[in-house]
């Protein structure tokens, strides 16, 4: 009673909870393809921080959820996707989510610092014979795209989206390109 109080006559901002930010992110975010793994890094980091309000919420408070999840063998790479999940709250509730007030739900949105990655693999070329392995065991047609993959650099996304009429022959080199059109 005193909080609405101070919200309608001196014009305090309310107390959202991390938990309340977490609700809303999922429910406007119900079209993303990678909304059930978001929800289950919220579920997971909801005993941390999910009762904190929301200018509680920064990278100290979050150190005891990445050391648990550290301890018990979870990658850096997995904790950094679940703070990606949490840094995006916190930059909605800075930047775009308003109060009946039409002031944003945080001032402004802390740093969250991302794990390093210490035992991280380095990226390596294949050898000749790993890559005859590797095609060896796809289907011709999936052979003839990781085959494109390998000699281009693109990553799955690009190549999949590409499209059959942006295919030009080039005779003089006995090849073809795609041009991909500018939109």
């Amino acid at each position: 009673m005193m909080e609405l109080r101070e919200v309608k006559l001196f014009g305090a901002r309310r107390e959202r909870t991390f938990r309340t930010a977490a609700t809303k992110f999922l429910e406007e975010n119900r079209h993303k393809r990678s909304l059930e793994r978001d929800a289950r890094s919220l579920a997971i980091l909801d005993p941390y921080v999910g009762a904190l309000p929301l200018r509680r919420v920064h990278h100290d408070t979050l150190q005891p959820y990445v050391r648990s999840r550290l301890e018990s063998g979870i990658s850096p790479g997995t904790i950094n996707r679940d703070l990606a999940v949490v840094r995006r709250i916190l930059n909605l509730s800075a930047r775009l989510w308003r109060d009946e007030a039409d002031r944003p739900w945080l001032d402004t949105a802390p740093l969250i610092q991302m794990q390093r990655h210490p035992n991280k693999r380095e990226p390596y070329p294949l050898s000749d014979e790993e890559q005859r392995l590797l095609f060896s065991e796809l289907d011709g047609h999936l052979a003839a795209m990781a085959l494109f993959k390998v000699n281009t650099g693109l990553r799955e996304k690009e190549v999949v989206n590409l499209r059959w009429h942006w295919e030009v022959p080039v005779p003089e080199l006995e090849t073809s390109v795609f041009i991909i059109p500018r939109s």
